[in-house]
Formats: C-alpha cells, structure tokens, sequence
C-alpha cells in the first residue's frame, strides 16, 4: 500500500508524465502591453491634445487629479502649457 501511494505522488508530481504549460515571461513591461488583449485585438487608440492646461504643481494633487480628468476624457497626459515646476507662474 505504501508502494502504491509512492508511485501515485510520483505520477502525479511527475513532469515527464504531465508536463507543465511554459508561459513565457515578459522581459519588460511594454513586452507584456504589447502581447496584452489590446495588442492581440489591434486596439488602435490615438489621444487627443489635451484640453485646457492646468496651474497645479508637478506631483500635486491638483495636478494628478487634472491628468485623471484627461485619461477619463481621452486626452493626452500633458499640455504644452501646463505649470513645469513649483517656481514658476501661473
């Protein structure tokens, strides 16, 4: 019986008897956004310039919720006009 319940794990922990799937592994991350349902499906999304530009400091949150706002809108994450630093004006 011993011998039996052996031989049973063996098979089953056995990859010569059931071998396991290879996946490969992305290297990197835009490998893995490439091969991504979007990538298989040939998603073609283009976004469009950003609105308005924003007064918000870089890594404020005033900033980071105007980038939300363009994402849910569609637009690009950045203007060309928005605040580029603490110091500066308006």
């Amino acid at each position: 019986m011993q011998k039996l319940r052996l031989d049973l794990v063996d098979l089953l922990l056995s990859t010569t008897h059931y071998p396991l799937p290879t996946i490969p592994m992305p290297r990197t991350i835009f490998d893995a956004v490439r091969s991504s349902v979007h990538a298989r499906l040939q998603i073609d999304f283009h976004p469009q310039p950003a609105g308005e530009p924003t007064d918000a400091p870089p890594g404020s949150r005033e900033k980071l919720d105007a980038m939300c706002r363009r994402v849910v809108r569609g637009e690009e994450l950045f203007h060309s006009e928005d605040k580029p630093d603490y110091e500066s004006e308006g």
